[in-house]
């Protein structure tokens, strides 16, 4: 596949992201954390946070393996990457946080560091591709994408 069809992927799997993600986010929120007391180990600790980062990170995770095999010849993590920070700064962009002047500075990283996890989540995907037993960048670009 020539890179030029690579990118009009890219760009379909990246509508598929910002359209699907904030309903998956939503269920992931309303099984998970809505209607549910938790007690924190730690002052600094924010479980309904946390449950979103781990949301954020388990489906840009499978984006990230997307998208490094599809171009895995040409900079599969940096592709990756860069899809996933696409999808945060969209999310960053479209969301409305309202955090009180008072509080906690730890409240401010869980909440804005929910946008960062769509990046970390792609990489971390396409770093786990490079693991897999058998799987070669090259190999996968030579054969199965042509």
């Amino acid at each position: 596949m020539r890179l030029a069809g690579k990118l009009l992927l890219f760009i379909a799997l990246l509508i598929v992201a910002l359209v699907v993600v904030p309903f998956g986010r939503i269920g992931w929120s309303e099984a998970l954390v809505n209607e549910r007391t938790f007690s924190e180990p730690f002052f600094w600790f924010n479980s309904p946070e946390a449950i979103l980062w781990g949301f954020e990170l388990l489906y840009f995770f499978v984006f990230g393996v997307l998208v490094a095999s599809l171009f895995s010849s040409k900079a599969p993590r940096l592709f990756a990457f860069a899809f996933g920070a696409i999808c945060g700064v969209v999310h960053f962009w479209l969301s409305r946080d309202h955090i009180m002047p008072e509080a906690p500075s730890s409240l401010y990283v869980w909440v804005y560091g929910t946008y960062a996890m769509p990046a970390i989540g792609a990489l971390v995907g396409a770093l786990a591709l490079k693991l897999v037993p058998n799987y070669s960048f090259k190999r996968t670009a030579d054969v199965g994408l042509r």
